[in-house]
């Protein structure tokens, strides 16, 4: 189980710090029990994600989110590039932060299969969020 949220304030604005102390607050409300957690935000505050999860050994997926070069990937649901699947001994979230950062995030976006939603950032808080639905 994983569930995560990201914030973006206006440009040129911080999270307001009432919303980032609710959002850095130990465990919400979830409909699971949490054993693992991300706090991630860029150096200006103006972007946030956090996440909870309780890893699912299921399909090898591991981790649903990934920190590579300063940077945040994260998703939900079930993803995976076709044709070829995902690699084993590699979380998803991993590879998936990799593919993106290598060849442009439309190319890959198109090769994902799947009912996900998934969001991934640069170290300086740019990058994109995707909801998408597809066999």
């Amino acid at each position: 189980m994983h569930t995560y949220v990201a914030v973006v304030a206006k440009e040129g604005e911080r999270i307001p710090p009432d919303v980032m102390q609710r959002l850095q607050a130990e465990q919400p409300d979830l409909h699971f029990d949490a054993t693992s957690d991300l706090a991630w935000s860029d150096p200006t505050g103006s972007v946030l994600v956090r996440g909870w999860e309780r890893p699912n050994p299921a399909f090898g997926i591991e981790s649903h989110w990934s920190q590579i070069d300063g940077g945040v990937t994260a998703f939900v649901g079930h993803l995976w590039p076709r044709p070829q699947g995902w690699s084993a001994g590699i979380s998803w979230a991993d590879q998936l932060a990799r593919r993106c950062r290598t060849g442009g995030v439309d190319r890959h976006i198109e090769d994902l299969a799947g009912v996900y939603s998934a969001v991934t950032l640069d170290h300086d808080g740019r990058g994109w969020c995707s909801a998408w639905s597809c066999a």
